[in-house]
């Protein structure tokens, strides 16, 4: 990132009343540190949380025996990482996020011990556990953190959802907020309330592409032979294919909403990826993410979504029941036939320009 464009930035951070003074001097020093400088020191605290968990945390464990014993350590580690975050810092902000995700697997652990909560079914611990992370998501916390919380939330979400078609309506529900959400990046990013809605979105954008794995039909059985309860319905797969290709067809009609008559030729390639990747609802939105997140100028998700995509291609390409070298040829017809297109389309926006 370079100086002058963070501090323009923080400027008009600081002229809308985001940021303080000391806020900004504290944002243009943790930039200015190395990447391996942060590294180290994040290192570090989680070493140091382990040694102070064990010097400190375990003994009390050991003496008040028990489930409520466990609870009370792990109250104490969140109440230190409440502290924690409001130091100053690199090392103190990752040494209480170290104490407060142990935190909540401590207290989780023990109340489902002390209600004498059924430890086969998942529902019960992912219902403490989203409980917990809702809460601390609000508290005075570096992004990480809340990012982090904001994915134990919605994870554990699709964990009491199961898997079945409430699943599928989740998934896509969730990948369509995060569309809207990186494409009205530019109406939040300066409002008070980014600091909760950029993790929340990241959290539901690495939610949303997993989740898209139980929509690949295959997958879709194995997991449910393992997960679940039933057999596959003949609609979920169609329903998964439906909603993937409608989200990125929303993202290209939005991103080509001033082309003009560049629109109607640059969408058809589009409605043609659709109907032949039909069978990858994952691979359609990863892109559909991915589209978003450039046009939001994330750069993090620019890169994560298209490798989301890849492996779905690839999972794709071992499902097809063709021989090897026919799924060579699809492979090189496909490449001929995106030339094909981006040269036709060159030259179709060329003489309309």
């Amino acid at each position: 990132m370079k100086q002058a464009w963070l501090d323009n930035l923080l400027k008009a951070m600081g002229r809308e009343r985001l940021i303080d003074s000391a806020q900004h001097q504290g944002l243009l020093e943790l930039e200015g540190s190395p990447w391996w400088l942060s590294l180290l020191l994040g290192a570090a605290a989680w070493l140091s949380a382990l040694m102070i968990g064990g010097a400190f945390f375990m003994p009390v464990m050991l003496l008040a025996d028990g489930p409520w014993g466990q609870m009370l350590v792990g109250v104490l580690m969140l109440g230190a990482s409440v502290w924690l975050f409001r130091q100053p810092g690199l090392f103190s902000a990752q040494l209480a996020l170290a104490f407060s995700l142990s935190g909540q697997l401590i207290v989780m652990i023990a109340l489902v011990q002390g209600l004498d909560l059924p430890t086969y079914r998942l529902s019960y611990p992912a219902l403490i556990s989203a409980l917990l992370a809702a809460a601390l998501f609000w508290m005075p916390a570096t992004a990480l953190h809340r990012m982090l919380c904001a994915l134990l939330v919605l994870g554990n979400i699709a964990v009491l959802i199961g898997a079945g078609p409430a699943l599928a309506l989740y998934g896509l529900l969730l990948a369509g907020a995060a569309v809207v959400g990186w494409l009205a990046r530019a109406h939040w990013a300066l409002a008070g309330l980014a600091q909760w809605l950029r993790p929340l979105l990241n959290a539901a954008t690495l939610v949303a592409l997993v989740l898209m794995l139980f929509g690949h039909q295959s997958v879709m059985e194995m997991l449910w032979q393992r997960l679940g309860t039933g057999t596959v319905h003949h609609w979920l797969p169609l329903f998964y294919r439906l909603g993937a290709g409608l989200l990125l067809l929303g993202v290209g009609l939005w991103l080509l909403r001033n082309s003009g008559r560049q629109r109607l030729l640059l969408l058809v390639p589009l409605l043609l990826l659709c109907l032949l990747l039909n069978q990858a609802p994952g691979l359609l939105v990863s892109a559909a993410l991915g589209l978003a997140a450039w046009q939001a100028g994330s750069r993090l998700w620019s890169v994560v979504a298209p490798v989301f995509a890849l492996g779905y291609l690839g999972e794709l390409y071992y499902n097809l029941h063709l021989s090897l070298l026919d799924k060579s040829l699809v492979l090189v017809l496909s490449g001929m036939g995106l030339l094909v297109l981006r040269w036709l389309a060159l030259r179709w926006i060329g003489r309309l320009s």
